[in-house]
């Protein structure tokens, strides 16, 4: 559907449901074939009713004590699926259809969103480039996650996510400017999302709290990237790397390319997307290498550097990975069989060690990022607590790593 028809069906859906808030999504199918001769699903309307936040279907109900144990229980608005509602008197399981939004309707809904925007953008040409990559890592945000208070002594749901990463990319922006840039690379995936199902687990199977539906969370986080693209570019070329990840190694993937499908036509996004858990770029004398950090072990990873892109001219070999939601970095000398710790986040106490000398263009350093979510009920109960943040990493063409800027929450 073109955007002027798109902007047509928006403006006649505004002015008869404005003027009839209770009309069923299937009189406003019957009358936009008779009075536009557009076709819509019943579905495509509702879904649209939705979007442009009108009325949905009016319904009278006898209040009764079943109606009223069905508000009090929370039965009520559209967001919820399925309950089984439990008194005195009656045992009910209930289907909330209009509550359950399915893939088609994800669907028509991403593409008709991409339509109304029409992401064309203006190609940057820039006259001057700096020195340094900036690499930008929102690590294992978890969209979707739930950790309540009373719980856990501390709050994540899906709007703390959502708040967190736009604050924290607003904030790193601001201290990476002192910074000449080259270019940005933005690390996708990760665990951006917390579930990878319908029934609230992830790959494996493994059941989480989560917070709202997974299609909102599948959306905040879509709109949460994008807009990071577009602020992103004002420093410089953004090139997106994806990682594979445990918690939604499908959804995530899905994900990522709808992002990089967003700005396809975008002269100054790149993006390294393929499902390769491993992935290495160059930046002058530079190698970085991105995984999630639940495949191979830590300690073979500068090996696996060393072995994968044999041949590849480079003095400073770093790798970044995710995972375990705290920060720890080692380094391991040329020559040397075991690695040397740096830094660790014990607790919420960071240790590191202080007196060692290094030679980074004879070691490769393995640094684990910090997360801006917190630990959700499972992970207090086993006293797995963690310094939430988000992470920033600053690369010299010729003289490796400068810089590291983090901004905690």
């Amino acid at each position: 559907m073109k955007k002027e028809t798109n902007d047509t069906v928006r403006n006649w859906m505004l002015k008869v449901v404005g003027a009839t808030p209770s009309i069923t999504c299937h009189d406003l199918v019957t009358r936009l074939k008779s009075e536009l001769n557009i076709s819509l699903t019943r579905d495509a309307m509702l879904s649209r009713r939705r979007r442009y936040k009108l009325p949905l279907e009016g319904r009278k109900y006898t209040k009764t004590v079943f109606t009223e144990e069905l508000t009090k229980k929370g039965f009520d608005g559209d967001n919820w699926s399925h309950g089984w509602l439990k008194s005195d008197t009656a045992s009910i399981f209930i289907r909330n259809k209009d509550g359950v939004m399915d893939y088609m309707q994800i669907r028509d809904e991403l593409v008709d969103e991409m339509r109304e925007y029409a992401p064309k953008y203006p190609t940057i040409k820039r006259t001057k480039l700096g020195s340094h990559l900036l690499v930008v890592d929102p690590a294992d945000v978890h969209f979707g996650k739930l950790s309540v208070f009373d719980e856990t002594h501390e709050t994540y749901n899906l709007e703390v996510a959502r708040q967190r990463f736009e604050r924290g990319i607003d904030e790193l922006i601001t201290k990476a400017q002192m910074f000449d840039i080259h270019s940005v690379v933005l690390v996708v995936g990760n665990d951006i999302l917390h579930i990878d199902n319908p029934k609230r687990t992830t790959t494996s199977g493994t059941p989480q709290d989560t917070d709202g539906m997974w299609w909102e969370a599948y959306n905040v986080a879509k709109r949460c990237y994008i807009s990071a693209v577009e602020r992103l570019l004002l420093l410089g070329d953004v090139k997106l790397v994806f990682c594979p990840s445990n918690h939604d190694f499908m959804s995530g993937f899905m994900l990522t390319d709808s992002i990089t499908s967003w700005f396809c036509k975008n002269k100054n996004v790149t993006a390294h997307a393929s499902m390769t858990h491993r992935k290495y770029l160059k930046y002058g004398n530079n190698m970085l290498g991105f995984t999630h950090g639940d495949g191979a072990k830590n300690s073979d990873l500068p090996n696996l550097m060393m072995t994968e892109v044999r041949g590849t001219d480079y003095k400073f070999g770093y790798w970044l990975i995710h995972h375990g939601h705290h920060k720890d970095k080692f380094i391991k000398r040329a020559g040397q069989k075991k690695s040397e710790r740096m830094e660790e986040d014990k607790l919420l106490i960071t240790e590191i060690q202080t007196g060692m000398k290094v030679d980074p263009q004879n070691s490769i350093s393995v640094e684990m990022v910090r997360t801006p979510s917190s630990a959700d009920r499972w992970h207090d109960t086993n006293g797995y607590k963690n310094v939430q943040a988000m992470e920033v990493f600053l690369f010299h063409a010729s003289g490796g790593q400068v810089a590291r800027l983090t901004h905690h929450f």
